[in-house]
């Protein structure tokens, strides 16, 4: 899985095997359920791990470039640091208030919309590990998702 993602560099496989590992027990361990296998729940983490990979590669081989042709700009100004402060308080605001908006909602509803749309499970298969209809669990998801909006504005 990591080889067809990463390609065929081998210190690139090692590498990239070696985070999505540390990563999945250091950063994803909270949000692994073993009632929905490990294979997909892998196989996002895979593709995180080594887009992650190649955006630092990326931004290190413009750093390297700026360096060359003596550009010595990488510090960020302190209005950028202030928006970024700003951003990042309230990207935490906006999750803890998601967060308890989603313990706000029904448990199937909580349920359909915690394993499709933050675990990435399938519709599909939520519908045949469920036995229900895949249009039931689509509108329920539908329905959960409106009264989100609705709490969270």
């Amino acid at each position: 899985m990591v080889e067809r993602v990463a390609g065929r560099v081998r210190h690139d496989l090692d590498d990239a095997t070696q985070e999505t590992l540390v990563r999945m027990l250091a950063v994803d361990a909270d949000r692994f359920d073993p009632g929905f296998g490990i294979e997909g729940f892998a196989a996002r983490r895979v593709m995180w791990t080594v887009r992650d990979m190649r955006r630092r590669e990326a931004a290190r081989g413009r750093t390297e470039a700026r360096s060359a042709n003596g550009a010595n700009d990488d510090a960020p100004s302190p209005e950028v640091l202030h928006l970024a402060r700003l951003e990042a308080a309230a990207a935490a605001a906006a999750a803890r208030k998601l967060k308890i908006a989603l313990g706000e909602l029904p448990a199937d509803v909580r349920g359909v919309i915690q394993r499709h749309d933050l675990q990435g499970r399938p519709l599909r298969e939520l519908a045949r590990q469920s036995g229900e209809n895949v249009s039931s669990l689509s509108r329920r998801r539908e329905r959960g998702l409106r009264s989100l909006s609705e709490r969270m504005s």
